[in-house]
């Protein structure tokens, strides 16, 4: 029976893990899409991080803007967004080679 339970927790978290992957990935693109084709830089990192709910605590999250040089057609705005996700099995009850939180980081460019 703990196994079974260890098992459909695995399965939860993984999906989690999927789900928490998609949404930092959608907020890095809404917050690229916000300064580069709207072109309002100064708050596009606070609507990638609002982006995140209500999945995930947009107060755990990071966001950061940034400009890129594409050859023959000029700059674009990347957005890179970070969110520690903890886990909801414990690193202890796999010897600790689990970690306690998994870092995603997403990075979106627009022009």
């Amino acid at each position: 029976m703990p196994l079974l339970a260890l098992l459909v927790f695995a399965i939860i978290q993984f999906g989690f893990i999927i789900a928490a992957h998609i949404t930092v990935q959608q907020a890095s693109a809404i917050g690229a899409r916000r300064a580069g084709w709207i072109g309002s830089t100064n708050d596009a990192p606070a609507v990638a991080l609002a982006a995140l709910a209500p999945m995930l605590d947009p107060a755990k999250g990071t966001a950061t803007l940034g400009t890129t040089v594409i050859s023959g057609v000029g700059t674009a705005q990347t957005m890179t967004v970070t969110y520690n996700l903890p886990m909801i099995l414990p690193p202890s009850l796999f010897g600790g080679i689990l970690p306690a939180t998994m870092t995603i980081t997403k990075t979106s460019t627009m022009k």
